[in-house]
């Protein structure tokens, strides 16, 4: 190897995490089939290629697979929003609130039930396998000897990374777009760093959808106005520097950010018709 190469720390992903991943990918194919998330102004795809794009994108890095799971799994909870949130019960009759959170109760438990088995599956897996190869008897991420013990704090873990990187609930108004990325930005100022990460990974697979939008002249892949969008995301950068997120994915979410600020305001310019941008940060 080139002694000046950079050097990336991957992630050894052992049998039990490989098991864990497949596990999770199936459970995720199966809940989200039929749904499906605009990619460009005339392409649909199942939102799977958004949510499967956000883990491979963080696949190499040396990350527990606690968070590419959370990557996997992080629009689980998006219609929903935890008790208490004002921005969830802006429009809704009691009736609905209630249902809404009926819904969301069954669908987290429905969740952690498929988490604790995955997780005590992964910790019998990996403790066996730690005995035939005689590598230590310990994940990176938690000690396998107890199960159950395991499984508990991997679906826990794992439930309140999603939440984490979870917005309040969407309606048409503006006034609920502007408060939904105020409350995410908020949320992200005390994440980890691995949420943070999570979030990076699933804003470069966004800007990916953007960047395809703009080289259809279309502006319309957000309810956001593209100063709005752009301001948003300059402040997401600065919380994933202070937040410690991998030098790789700051790197490639710089990268996709200066060409989103300069497509954006080319755009506009081209749409306006008179050579003025919209866009000013």
């Amino acid at each position: 190897m080139n002694r000046h190469a950079a050097r990336i720390k991957l992630r050894k992903w052992e049998a039990e995490h490989i098991e864990a991943l497949a596990r999770v990918s199936r459970y995720v194919h199966k809940r989200f089939s039929g749904k499906t998330r605009k990619w460009g102004p005339s392409e649909v795809l199942p939102i799977t290629h958004h949510l499967t794009e956000v883990a491979l994108i963080l696949s190499p890095l040396d990350l527990p697979v606690e968070i590419v799971i959370s990557a996997l799994l992080h629009d689980m909870f998006e219609d929903y929003a935890l008790p208490g949130d004002e921005l969830e019960l802006e429009g809704d009759t009691l009736e609905e609130r209630l249902k809404r959170e009926a819904e969301r109760e069954g669908l987290e438990r429905e969740l952690y039930a498929q988490l604790l088995e995955i997780g005590r599956d992964m910790a019998t897996l990996g403790k066996k396998w730690a005995d035939k190869s005689n590598r230590p008897q310990r994940n990176p991420d938690g000690i396998y000897d107890d199960a159950d013990s395991f499984a508990v704090g991997f679906a826990e873990r794992i439930i309140g990374d999603i939440w984490a990187l979870t917005e309040p609930p969407k309606t048409k108004s503006t006034a609920n777009y502007k408060a939904r990325k105020m409350k995410y930005l908020a949320n992200l100022q005390v994440a980890s760093t691995d949420v943070a990460a999570v979030s990076c990974a699933a804003k470069i697979s966004g800007m990916f959808a953007a960047l395809k939008h703009y080289q259809c002249d279309s502006l319309s892949w957000s309810r956001g106005s593209n100063a709005e969008n752009a301001a948003m995301f300059t402040e997401l950068r600065r919380i994933y520097r202070r937040a410690g997120v991998p030098r790789q994915l700051l790197e490639l979410f710089d990268t996709l950010l200066e060409q989103f600020i300069e497509k954006g305001t080319q755009l506009e310019m081209k749409l306006n018709g008179d050579g003025s941008a919209q866009l000013s940060l």
